[in-house]
């Protein structure tokens, strides 16, 4: 477990709009594709914010943070409290309000709106009242749209929409060197969200690498897709965003943001905190849970498969070795943050990074196998396949662009079954060295109906002095 000393409740539940995006897309019609691109974009669970019109002009200037108060749609909640979302100027008849967020995360906020299709008002704000702001003795009678007007400043889509003011073009340590790779490899910031709008779409990627034809895949397909690289791109630059930017905070290299009331004790803690918050999410119920949506239940579907689970990680069972490995580091690089020891916690994310890589080699493996042992193209596969490979391809093309090209021709989304597993899975284990994972830690896709066997061609490699070696049928 990790026990954050910061407030991250509406962090972690960026989860939430993940699993609504999933249910629209289970429903197998293009209108709940459309209903979840517009989660997808939008929000629903994640930093709610009312933007609140005014009866009259603002008499006064009032800071950015400041506490106000109202009166909720619901009579159980009765109060609303929250803080002024940007500074509000004097004649300003327009203002943003963040809701106030609980440490309690089953009842964090009780205003879900935006985008969300079953959307909770309960403590929302009343569509017509009186806002008040104590410390400036402010009665501020407003109005506004339960509905349109409550709105999440967080969504999945931008995660990858604004990289390149977050990621390449900030103040520290920029560009960020992690997603340098992927931006070069994609010739775009935000590679992410350019492909997940492709396959919204259906359309052609048009990028510098890695290119898809998505007008090949029916909804089906588009939606496993999707599903998957939301987390597998999305999601999990931003989990190392979060840590970069915790350290260059930590190093003095970019102030403390004006909203992180904790920074000047623990400069860099907040944002340590909120990328184990993505990472983790609010579902899981315990170590090993499969309840989650986020990467950490990613790395526990694999090792079920891979029999890489447990402490010891060989086991079919438990907590994947990689996420016990992963939250070790998590509590050692907070413990470093609040230390002040910034190089230490650098280190501890450079090893995050690269045991981030295993859940996502795995499933390319997985489902490269599944393609190439079924006599049909099943779309579902070819969907997951596409995502997962298209997650490591820029590692795997900074250490051997051979390599890259061939997981890419193999595993890019197309309409026929025709993968050459074994070349596959010689061409990642190959890098194994260059992508800083080991032959064990990936382990071999285990076949559950047999006693100790795995699939064929699907053995686990091994390292022979620093070499990898593998074990496979030509035939």
């Amino acid at each position: 477990s990790y026990q954050p000393e910061t407030l991250i409740t509406d962090c972690t539940a960026i989860d939430l709009d993940f699993l609504a995006i999933q249910g629209q897309f289970e429903s197998g019609t293009k209108v709940g594709i459309e209903i979840g691109e517009r989660i997808y974009r939008e929000g629903a669970f994640s930093h709610p914010v009312a933007k609140l019109t005014l009866d009259n002009p603002l008499s006064e200037d009032v800071p950015r943070g400041t506490r106000v108060m109202g009166v909720a749609i619901s009579s159980q909640v009765g109060t609303v409290e929250g803080v002024t979302r940007d500074f509000w100027a004097r004649g300003d008849t327009e203002v943003l309000v963040e809701y106030a967020i609980s440490p309690d995360q089953s009842n964090y906020v009780q205003c879900q709106v935006g985008a969300n299709p079953k959307p909770n008002f309960k403590g929302c704000f009343i569509d017509s009242g009186v806002l008040t702001v104590p410390e400036y003795q402010l009665s501020l009678p407003y109005s506004y749209d339960e509905e349109t007007d409550n709105m999440n400043f967080r969504a999945i889509e931008g995660f990858s929409h604004y990289a390149q003011d977050l990621m390449a073009e900030c103040e520290g340590n920029c560009p960020y060197p992690e997603f340098e790779i992927f931006a070069e490899y994609y010739g775009m910031p935000d590679y992410a969200d350019t492909i997940i709008t492709s396959a919204f779409n259906g359309e052609t990627t048009f990028l510098a690498n890695g290119n898809m034809d998505f007008s090949l895949l029916g909804d089906d397909g588009r939606a496993a897709f999707l599903e998957r690289a939301m987390i597998t791109m999305n999601i999990w630059m931003w989990v190392i965003r979060q840590m970069n930017f915790a350290i260059d905070i930590c190093e003095g290299r970019v102030d403390c943001p004006e909203e992180d009331e904790f920074c000047e004790e623990s400069p860099g803690l907040h944002a340590w905190d909120r990328g184990v918050a993505y990472y983790i999410g609010t579902l899981n119920t315990s170590p090993g849970s499969n309840n989650g949506k986020m990467l950490y239940n990613l790395a526990n579907e694999e090792c079920t498969q891979f029999k890489t689970c447990s402490s010891t990680g060989d086991s079919l069972t438990g907590e994947a070795f990689v996420n016990s490995e992963i939250l070790d580091n998590f509590r050692g690089g907070q413990a470093k943050i609040m230390n002040r020891d910034c190089e230490g916690a650098k280190v501890l994310k450079d090893s995050i990074a690269s045991l981030m890589t295993i859940p996502l080699i795995q499933g390319t493996l997985r489902y490269a196998h599944l393609l190439w042992d079924a006599e049909d193209y099943w779309e579902p596969y070819g969907g997951q396949a596409a995502a997962f490979a298209h997650s490591i391809l820029p590692l795997v093309h900074e250490c051997d662009k051979d390599a890259a090209t061939l997981i890419h021709e193999n595993l890019r989304v197309q309409n026929n079954p025709n993968v050459d597993f074994v070349a596959v899975k010689r061409a990642l284990e190959r890098n194994y060295a260059c992508l800083k994972v080991t032959c064990s830690q990936v382990g071999g896709i285990y076949n559950e109906f047999s006693n100790g066997q795995y699939l064929e061609n699907a053995e686990p490699c091994t390292e022979f002095f620093g070499k990898v070696t593998m074990d496979v049928d030509d035939d």
